[in-house]
């Protein structure tokens, strides 16, 4: 793989730094963080990423994303972040070895959607 130029370099490390700070204000916030609610929906959002859906003209998709909804309505946006944080640990990804970069971006950007997601539905009037 080529290097990044400055640019996304820059980009890549504002995403990541973003999310990381988010995740923990979230979690220095949180009033009750459950870990077995966590842990349950962590591993089946592992799972699921785990066993894709074959599609019949090729390719495939995850099952995870209604997971890590049902979470954010279920639990809030705190655990709702960690769960969606969690789906960029997918199997797939280590057996390609992506870059580490991409990691830390798209952990970020999951953190960050997640977090938003989250404070939006409560904002709305979500409980």
């Amino acid at each position: 793989m080529r290097k990044l130029s400055l640019r996304p370099q820059i980009y890549i490390a504002f995403v990541s730094m973003t999310g990381l700070l988010t995740l923990v204000f979230l979690t220095r916030a949180a009033k009750d963080f459950r870990g077995t609610d966590f842990l349950i929906f962590a591993g089946l959002i592992l799972l699921s990423e785990a066993i894709p859906v074959q599609l019949p003209r090729g390719g495939s998709v995850s099952i995870s994303l209604p997971i890590w909804y049902a979470s954010l309505i279920l639990f809030g946006p705190v655990i709702g972040t960690w769960v969606g944080f969690t789906i960029t640990f997918s199997l797939s990804a280590f057996l390609e070895k992506d870059p580490l970069h991409k990691y830390f971006f798209n952990g970020g950007q999951f953190i960050i959607s997640s977090a938003l997601a989250g404070w939006t539905f409560v904002l709305a009037g979500g409980i």
